[in-house]
């Protein structure tokens, strides 16, 4: 029998527990591929030994520009309509001398950077008048009227709601230079491997569970050396039943067609789809989403609650837009990716990330693709300083003269955030790290070689073919 001192012990740890399941309700946020959460009202050491307990880990918030903490506070407005309570802890911290800092985040490893009270520092900082004043090493938001997320250092014993982050998964895509679209694997998720999470997954990145127009494309993602799973012998394709019993198989991403499977088994179906069934397969009603075999490419119906690793695919360069005047020609790769990703790509085209030479040219890319893809989306463009820090330059190789940073940008994340993306609002750059996920922004000149005019060639005829 429990005593009275540990059965108290338990109630608090199960009331804990219960506060924090009950609460736990991760966002995810594209523009920084990060999922955002908010803890119970706790004191601010709490609240970071919480959220690094979590599994996977997170920590309080990091702050890295403007953007980010209006879109907390956005976030917490949305999360707690009426509620009055003003204050959220974020992960900055005084780690040395009271007032002066240095103020470090909690996230570690030099992310966000740092601040320097008199000094300043490459951190994002957005405090309130003459703070920090020395009333405490710990830092809270004000949500004050008009919103802006003013910040106050105060003592850590305060109950206030923390906000806290974790990164999201990094999609690692391959091209397939045979129809010039672009391929990854979903291998774990911390949503668990379903067909349904995988396809949610897969959409956050721009793209669907992979649609298999033909036997080349099947034999392709099947391909290890193309797609690495892992060796497992079974993976999700995009193909399935949405409405479960009624045998009529389409894809999630809305193309490639039908299949009917109400004919019968294996060929007896008809449809306008390209299918690869394994003999005697689909074999049953109450299985509605495809497995496709690594060891022979053949498709078998299956419960979309398996877990099993998912091949994921996006359009490759959806359209080319060309400038007036000089006749540069822009497209954007149809998938969120990070810039190393994309630098990767663009290079396999035989191309680079967008060099940006004038405020004329800015705007017409701005207007161009904020009218394709909506304003809340960013592009990679090629300035990067991830050789030397501070050294920004072109990957191109064209010289750095015109800039268009953000009054929050070139700032955060030290040397952590080496890429810049274009907000397609504002039309302004900013600074990123290495998780972060934003479309590809490629750019040709003139008179391209004839490397490029049969890179271009071949994605036209590819979105030619699945589009009719």
């Amino acid at each position: 029998m429990l005593g009275a001192g540990r059965f108290s012990l338990c109630c608090v740890v199960l009331c804990v527990g219960w506060a924090l399941k009950a609460e736990a309700a991760w966002t995810y946020n594209p523009n920084t591929n990060r999922e955002y959460d908010f803890l119970p009202p706790q004191h601010w050491e709490a609240a970071q030994t919480a959220a690094a307990a979590m599994s996977p880990a997170a920590h309080l918030v990091t702050i890295n520009d403007g953007v980010e903490m209006q879109y907390v506070m956005d976030l917490y407005a949305s999360a707690f309509p009426g509620v009055t309570s003003p204050f959220l802890w974020i992960g900055i911290k005084n780690q040395v001398t009271p007032i002066t800092g240095p103020w470090q985040w909690a996230e570690g490893s030099g992310a966000g950077g740092s601040f320097t009270k008199g000094t300043g520092g490459d951190s994002y900082t957005n405090w309130n008048g003459a703070e920090p004043n020395s009333d405490g090493p710990y830092t809270m938001v004000y949500l004050s009227s008009p919103r802006t997320g003013e910040w106050n250092d105060v003592p850590g014993d305060r109950d206030y709601r923390p906000v806290v982050e974790r990164d999201a998964e990094v999609p690692a895509w391959v091209l397939n230079p045979e129809n010039g679209q672009v391929y990854t694997v979903i291998a774990n998720t911390v949503h668990g491997n379903s067909w349904t999470n995988a396809e949610a997954l897969a959409q956050r990145w721009g793209g669907h569970l992979v649609t298999v127009n033909d036997a080349a494309e099947n034999a392709w993602i099947n391909d290890e050396s193309n797609l690495d799973t892992g060796g497992r012998p079974y993976k999700y394709i995009g193909m399935h039943d949405p409405t479960p019993h009624d045998n009529m198989w389409v894809w999630a991403s809305g193309a490639g067609g039908y299949w009917d499977a109400s004919a019968g088994p294996g060929a007896a179906g008809s449809g306008t789809s390209y299918t690869n069934w394994r003999p005697t397969e689909p074999n049953s009603i109450t299985e509605d989403a495809i497995m496709i075999y690594a060891s022979d490419d053949t498709w078998n119906d299956v419960s979309k609650v398996r877990d099993f690793p998912a091949i994921v695919e996006a359009d490759g360069v959806i359209k080319w837009f060309s400038i007036p005047g000089p006749g540069n020609r822009y497209g954007i790769i149809n998938a969120r990716m990070t810039w190393e990703n994309a630098q990767t790509i663009a290079q396999q085209l035989g191309m680079e990330l967008a060099d940006i030479g004038s405020a004329a040219e800015n705007e017409w890319i701005r207007s161009t693709f904020a009218a394709e893809l909506g304003e809340d989306v960013g592009l990679w463009i090629g300035l990067n300083d991830r050789l030397t820090e501070g050294a920004w330059e072109w990957s191109s190789g064209e010289t750095l003269e015109y800039t268009n940073w953000a009054s929050d940008g070139q700032l955060g994340g030290n040397d952590l955030e080496d890429y810049v993306y274009l907000d397609l609002e504002s039309g302004l750059w900013r600074d990123r790290d290495a998780v972060n996920l934003f479309y590809p922004l490629l750019k040709t000149i003139p008179e391209p070689s004839s490397m490029l005019l049969l890179a271009a060639g071949l994605f036209v005829l590819a979105n030619l073919r699945r589009r009719m």
